[in-house]
């Protein structure tokens, strides 16, 4: 009984024991090692605030040093009181440089494509206004070409005289036609029957121009004029062998559609022992066309 209780009070104590660290012993010194570490820390964080304010209470003390005092040196060369500035010319270095090469020759080549430019736009103004020159004849002379085939063309065709026997004043009948593709304004015809060895020993013939009207193209406009003398029979005689000859000339004035004067000059004449008329040639037989072209002074 005895031993059995005894085992059954250490069963009892067995179940009732504490852990090591929980002991007395060992927790108060834990607790020490505790409280040392927080003093530790206290101790660290108060001291650089205790550095510091012992830094700032200590006085403070610094050292200047003035540079030493220097001559006045104005009106020397080290300080001048005028300063002259002469021009040196620059001087031009080689270009070494890639990039300076690079740019010497762009320009040198812009400069070359520059004045190719310049002459090409030269040649092409030179093209352009001999092109404008040639273009403005070319309208100057189809305009004066149209002028010409569309105005009025007058003049005498298949002439004859009537009534050549002696003691009688010869007749001269002129048909005037016009020859061109737009009317005749304000036409007019004087003319003269005359008669001599040559023409020089006739008068001329006095420019009545007395407008007769207007001739339309393809018209006929028949002139009569008689002579102011009556023949004689040596005069007849004289026509007959050819010593004498009757003279029909005078002048046509008229004024195309384009409002420009003309006029066709006549001399006729009659060959030995006929009526009709035929040229004297091309003296007193002009037309302003003619005068125009030979510079000749117009009728």
């Amino acid at each position: 009984m005895t031993i059995g209780s005894g085992r059954a009070c250490a069963a009892r104590g067995a179940g009732t024991r504490q852990p090591r660290l929980w002991r007395p012993r060992r927790l108060r010194a834990v607790v020490g090692t505790l409280l040392v570490v927080l003093a530790v820390t206290v101790y660290a964080a108060q001291a650089p605030d205790t550095q510091r304010r012992a830094a700032q209470s200590q006085p403070c003390s610094c050292t200047v040093t003035l540079p030493p005092a220097t001559a006045d040196t104005r009106g020397m060369a080290e300080s001048p009181l005028s300063v002259r500035v002469v021009n040196v010319p620059a001087v031009s270095e080689p270009h070494t440089d890639w990039s300076s090469r690079v740019v010497a020759g762009a320009t040198t080549f812009l400069a070359l494509f520059t004045l190719c430019v310049a002459t090409a736009t030269g040649v092409l103004a030179r093209y352009t206004w001999r092109l404008w020159h040639s273009t403005s004849a070319l309208v100057t002379g189809a305009d004066a070409t149209a002028r010409r085939q569309l105005r009025a063309y007058v003049a005498v065709k298949d002439m004859f005289v009537k009534n050549v026997v002696p003691d009688e004043s010869p007749l001269a009948e002129l048909p005037i036609k016009n020859f061109g593709q737009t009317p005749a304004y304000r036409f007019s015809v004087s003319m003269s029957v005359s008669f001599g060895p040559t023409f020089g020993d006739v008068h001329p013939t006095q420019d009545q121009n007395v407008v007769l009207g207007h001739l339309a193209p393809s018209a006929v406009h028949f002139a009569k004029e008689g002579a102011p003398f009556t023949l004689s029979k040596a005069q007849y005689f004289q026509w007959e062998t050819g010593t004498g000859t009757i003279f029909v000339h005078g002048i046509i004035r008229y004024v195309d559609t384009f409002d420009q004067p003309h006029y066709t000059c006549f001399r006729l004449k009659t060959p030995p022992g006929e009526q009709r008329l035929v040229s004297c040639g091309f003296e007193g037989n002009e037309t302003d066309d003619d005068a125009r072209l030979t510079g000749s002074p117009a009728a």
